[in-house]
Parts: C-alpha cells; structure tokens; sequence
C-alpha cells in the first residue's frame, strides 16, 4: 500500500485512476499510524481507520475529504487506536438523529441552568428540529449520513422553504454533531446562505405610522401599548413582549433586559423616551399585582403576550384592517419586525449617527446596522443630493469660464 505526508495540498494532487487506491498516512511529524485514505474511480477521496483488534483487521470510515480535515481525521485515528474509544465510538454508527437530537437537548437544557444560553434559543431548536428536520432525518442513522446527503437535505431546505429556514436549519444541524462529541460532522462544510440579497427594505412612513396605530384603537389597550413601545424602543418583539417590571427603573427611564432573554446572551440596556414613560406608569397604576409583565397574556396573566403574529393574531386583524396584508408583496406587507427597521431608520435619518443606532439596536456589528435597518428616506436625501449637484455643476461652469 502507498504511503504518503497527508496534507491538503498532497491529498487534492493525488491522482484518479479506474480503481481503487489506499494510502497510508505516513513520513510526517503528525502522522497517524493505521490511518488511510481510499481515492475511488469517480474522483471521491475517504478517510478510514484501520486496526486489528483481538487479531481482527477492521476498518472504519471516517469521512469524506470535502466534509473533513486532515486534522480531524487524524484527531480520530488517534482516538479510535485506543481499543475501548473505538468500540465506543462504533455506537454513533447506529445512533439515528433523534437520538442524536436527544442527546443535544439534555445538553443545551444544562447550558440553559447554568446562564450560558437562553431558554428562547432552546425552544427555537426544538421547533426547528420538529417541524422541519424530523420527519426528514429523524430516523436516519448518521453513521451513514454523508458530507453529500447534507448537502442535498439542505439545498432542498433552501429550494423548499427559503434561505432562512436553510440557515437556521443548518445552524441547529451543526451543534447537533459539534456539542454532542460526536467524531464527525458531515455538514461541517455546508454553508449557509448569504442574507443580503433577501433582506427586507420595508420600512413605514410617517403617514403610515398613523394608519397603523389608527387601526390598532378598536383593540384592547395592551395591544396598543405593546405596539409603541416596539416603535419606541426599537428592540426585539420577543424582548418586548416579555418585558418584566423589575425590569425597568423608572425614575431613570431606563430598561434594562438581561442576558438570559437578550440575544448574545448579553445584558441590554435601552434608554426609555417620555412618551413611552407616560405608557408604562398609566399601565402601572392599573395593573394588579398578579403578574410579573408589562404586557401579560389576556388568556393568562402569568405568561407574557404571544409571540405569534400569524393568522388570528391581534397584528393580523391590525395590518388586514390597515391595509397593509399582502404576505406575497414586501412592500406592502408589514411585519412586527418592520416596527424595529422603522424606529432604526427614523434614528439615523435624525442622528446621522450609525454608531448611536447601533447601540441602541444591540449590535456588535456595524455593517449589520447599516445593511439591514438605517435605510434612508429618499425625500430626505433628495436636499442633500440637490446641494451635491449644485455644487458639481458650480464647479463645472467655473471652469469653463
């Protein structure tokens, strides 16, 4: 059998013949005893293990080239050399997703406890997972789960059912195989969809703003409130919804949002305007003691508003009656999340300060704040755009002159 310095560069120089050819690693300072690479006809490169154990050769696939690195392979050689981690390593062969995904919830339930993730988080794994991976994967065995199935999984995911499902999908895929020790992780390369060409622009106008909180008034008095203070304070629906009163300190009008319920697992702190003070001590001086929230749930006052926005919905009844329902059309359909876009937007356009707007939106990442929510208004950059003309054409008549 061939030997060689497995490096990436070596393996991708290797040549394709009509058979089947194994190398053996080999003449480097990492390299791994019993570890082997298998070039098929068709051009596919495989990692294997190879052993003899109680006077048997067996041999292991570890993986495809594209899918996992020379290190890694040699990570779990030098594993599986050890007679015990490799008959306890054999097991993930038969180990089907949903137990995988079981293994992962135990898990990110611990991390839940211990304040290193949010309860939120933990919940939108598992509605992911049930709703748009099980049916699909759950019963498969992910020994035998390649680098190729993902890659077909989540281009169908894509195709199907947009970028984002894709990306949150793959995401929740990912931690799945990483967190779980498991040796391997076939959608380790997969990538995911660049967002910027599908980001939404919308944004509402002054006399759309109106229109909406218009429309809102045939509504119970917390579903108005819940409303301004999403304009007001530009922060998330799910911060919002599940704002407490120990919370906020109201004589420095500031709220401050903790890690576990802010994403980054991150304390938040938002400055409170007047207008929206002038809210939250009419809802205090009403409220009993009963609940712990700003804005309970009518149903049960010992659980926030719902999250849901769908059909039935109070948004859906405000955005029908308003006259902006029209899921196919972006630019007429406005989403609870278009609130937060719109109070970013209306920032900038009286800031003109990026970094401010950032701030305020819980951002590590300027270009985030500038790519998704400062879009500018056009009637406010038609002055600025005219001075600039004015200025070029100036120039222009100087000189011929």
């Amino acid at each position: 059998m061939p030997y060689m310095n497995m490096t990436k560069t070596a393996i991708l120089s290797l040549p394709v013949t009509d058979k089947r050819v194994k190398y053996s690693d080999k003449g480097g300072a990492k390299s791994v005893p019993g570890l082997k690479l298998h070039v098929l006809p068709s051009g596919e490169k495989i990692y294997y293990f190879r052993k003899s154990i109680n006077g048997k050769v067996v041999e292991k696939k570890l993986g495809n080239f594209i899918s996992l690195s020379v290190e890694n392979a040699r990570k779990m050689a030098l594993e599986y050399s050890n007679t015990s981690a490799y008959e306890i390593h054999t097991n993930y062969d038969n180990m089907t997703f949903d137990e995988l995904f079981d293994k992962h919830i135990k898990l990110f339930e611990n991390e839940v406890l211990t304040g290193s993730k949010r309860e939120e988080s933990l919940k939108a794994a598992e509605r992911y997972y049930r709703i748009h991976i099980k049916g699909i994967l759950g019963k498969k065995k992910i020994g035998s789960f390649t680098f190729e199935d993902a890659t077909r999984f989540s281009s169908n995911q894509g195709a199907e059912k947009g970028y984002a499902i894709h990306n949150l999908c793959l995401t929740t895929l990912k931690s799945m195989f990483n967190k779980s020790g498991v040796p391997f992780n076939p959608f380790q390369r997969v990538k995911k969809v660049e967002e910027a060409p599908y980001r939404k622009t919308r944004f509402l106008s002054q006399d759309e703003i109106a229109k909406l909180l218009g429309a809102a008034l045939t509504e119970p008095k917390t579903y108005q409130d819940v409303i301004i203070a999403l304009l007001l304070t530009a922060q998330r629906k799910s911060s919002v919804f599940g704002m407490e009163w120990k919370e906020l300190n109201m004589d420095a009008c500031l709220w401050y949002i903790p890690a576990h319920r802010y994403k980054g697992n991150r304390e938040h702190v938002v400055p409170l305007c007047e207008e929206l003070m002038q809210i939250l001590r009419r809802r205090q001086a009403e409220e009993s003691s009963d609940t712990k929230f700003v804005f309970p749930s009518p149903r049960d006052r010992g659980k926030p508003l719902s999250n849901k926005s769908g059909v039935g919905s109070f948004w859906d009844r405000i955005i029908k009656r308003a006259g902006f329902y029209d899921p196919g059309n972006s630019k007429i359909h406005v989403t609870i999340r278009d609130l937060r876009r719109t109070a970013a937007t209306y920032q900038y356009l009286a800031s003109k300060d990026i970094r401010a707007v950032a701030q305020l939106l819980g951002h590590r990442n300027l270009n985030t704040t500038a790519w998704v929510y400062t879009i500018s208004n056009t009637d406010a950059l038609k002055p600025m755009h005219q001075k600039s003309v004015d200025s070029m054409l100036n120039a222009i008549k100087n000189k011929s002159e």
